[in-house]
């Protein structure tokens, strides 16, 4: 992709922003352009403060992402809310995740189940 402006490395340094617009065009970036290869830069982001952030990062780490992002995606399902956590389910699905089916039944008790809140699992 040589004609990038920004490459690999300069994107992961803008996801360190501060302000989380710039953190949120940097990670779109990545997705975009090094699917595979961003998921450990970005996976920290599902508990972004962005509004738009944490589920792209879900969604992409449940289409390219490891075992070894079934943590966060934990994190993300256990402490966020309205549709973050349902996209944090649905990759833990995709990766293969064991407990998901039990996770899933936790929904029930949570109190904020609605049709918006958890995408069908496909």
């Amino acid at each position: 992709m040589s004609d990038m402006i920004h490459g690999f490395d300069a994107l992961v340094r803008f996801t360190k922003w501060e302000d989380p617009e710039v953190r949120y065009w940097a990670i779109d970036r990545l997705i975009r352009h090094y699917p595979e290869e961003c998921c450990d830069a970005i996976s920290g982001f599902v508990l972004d403060d962005h509004d738009a952030t944490p589920a792209m990062v879900a969604r992409d780490l449940g289409e390219h992402g490891g075992p070894k992002h079934h943590a966060i995606l934990l994190r993300g399902f256990k402490l966020l809310r309205g549709t973050v956590p349902g996209h944090c389910l649905q990759s833990l699905a995709r990766l293969g995740y064991p407990g998901t089916v039990e996770l899933a039944g936790t929904v029930l008790h949570r109190g904020d189940l609605n049709d918006a809140a958890i995408p069908i699992i496909v």
